[in-house]
């Protein structure tokens, strides 16, 4: 069999799925002959490049393997007839299938010609049973053709349900980042007003907090002033009575008769003093006590306030993990939103195409007849049934076809 005449047939490839035929030849640095593929599925490994050098075009972009010789020929259909086999080389994938119409059709057409030709030979050549000959084969072409067309139809309907259900993947999990992210605005959303909530809490009590350190610090200034303004007049009183003393001695020198008085009015006045300096005393001591009372309540406020701070850090430390999930979370989703465009412009575009093969005009040559038993009649042999993984590429088990390793035999 020569190898351009592989180019355009579809494929079988087990455990990875049918394909069109697009390159047959040598691969650089590569030992053997390789077949390229364009997987109808768009499960490949590239896009028909290697090394740098475009070997083949690709319907979509890593719908491209290649696969050596050895691990093809036996997938590829014999052709009894060459006549009458079928070679698709149209740009989009359209694999020969088994349809009973075609049967139909097979099966009644050469029996219809060469009715009609022997009728022509019967009456000699009337033009009437030409007619009907010539009519016979246009509608034989044309029924071929709109069997063709259903080929070309059902192939882009399969190639859409596999599209398909690579957009409702992306579709759920789009569903699933879209849930995601509602539940973590809402959390979002949530911490930040408990946030808010005690940050106004704090913020209060702070405030509060403040206003009683001022007024204390104000009540210590009025009675420090106070204790000043007492040692002075005790200071003062002390002045005064010795100087009263003083005196009190020399006029009871110079009067003995008035010591009597003398003494009983300094007695009064050492009770008065004794009295006004044990008050001073238990001020003084009131005083410190209210001056240690502030300073345990100052230290009690400065934990407060750091322990405040220490929360507010934790509150800004997560606020910032949570906008650093939500950022990814966005990134994850607009990848998901770029991956369906890109399906979706992909699947535009094979639509497009079916139509264009659609809307062939009628100038477009006959395709041959396919003949069903010449597929019937070729063993393919399929070396993975019965077997839950087994790789038909390197003949091995334990993976399947799209992951096999050996870069050699395939890429």
């Amino acid at each position: 069999m020569d190898y351009q005449d592989c180019i355009g047939l579809v494929v079988e490839v087990p455990n990875v799925g049918r394909g069109q035929i697009r390159y047959v030849g040598s691969v650089e640095t590569k030992r053997g002959v390789f077949v390229g593929i364009d997987l109808f599925a768009g499960n490949g490994k590239n896009d028909g490049t290697f090394g740098g050098r475009r070997y083949f075009e690709t319907s979509f972009p890593r719908s491209g393997l290649f696969i050596q010789w050895e691990k093809v020929v036996n997938l590829i259909p014999r052709r009894s007839n060459p006549d009458i086999s079928m070679t698709m080389q149209s740009s989009s994938p359209t694999p020969v299938r088994k349809n009973t119409r075609s049967e139909n059709l097979q099966g009644s057409i050469p029996k219809t010609i060469p009715e009609s030709r022997s009728q022509s030979r019967v009456s000699n050549g009337t033009p009437t049973m030409d007619h009907l000959g010539q009519g016979s084969s246009n509608i034989a072409r044309l029924e071929t053709e709109l069997l063709q067309y259903k080929r070309l139809v059902e192939d882009q309907r399969i190639v859409f349900e596999e599209i398909q259900a690579a957009i409702d993947e992306y579709e759920s999990k789009l569903d699933a980042v879209e849930r995601e992210k509602g539940r973590v605005q809402n959390q979002l959303d949530h911490e930040r007003a408990s946030y808010q909530r005690q940050k106004q809490f704090y913020e209060n009590e702070h405030d509060q907090l403040l206003t009683v350190i001022d007024e204390l610090q104000t009540e210590i200034n009025r009675n420090a002033a106070i204790l000043a303004e007492i040692m002075q007049k005790e200071k003062r009183f002390d002045l005064e009575n010795d100087s009263n003393m003083l005196s009190e001695n020399q006029t009871s020198q110079e009067n003995p008769g008035d010591d009597g008085m003398s003494t009983n009015d300094l007695q009064e006045q050492i009770l008065e003093l004794q009295q006004i300096k044990a008050q001073s005393e238990l001020q003084k001591v009131k005083y410190e006590n209210e001056n240690k009372q502030l300073q345990f309540q100052n230290e009690s406020l400065s934990k407060e306030t750091q322990k405040l701070s220490n929360e507010l850090a934790d509150y800004q430390r997560k606020q910032h993990d949570i906008e650093a999930r939500e950022s990814v979370t966005r990134k994850e989703l607009e990848d998901a939103r770029n991956r369906i465009q890109i399906l979706e412009a992909e699947a535009k575009e094979s639509s497009k195409r079916h139509v264009e093969n659609v809307d062939l005009d009628d100038r477009m040559d006959s395709l041959p007849l396919y003949d069903p038993t010449s597929a019937l009649k070729s063993p393919l042999n399929n070396a993975a049934a019965g077997r839950s993984l087994w790789c038909a590429l390197c003949e091995k088990d334990g993976h399947e076809s799209v992951d096999c390793p050996y870069d050699d035999k395939f890429f």
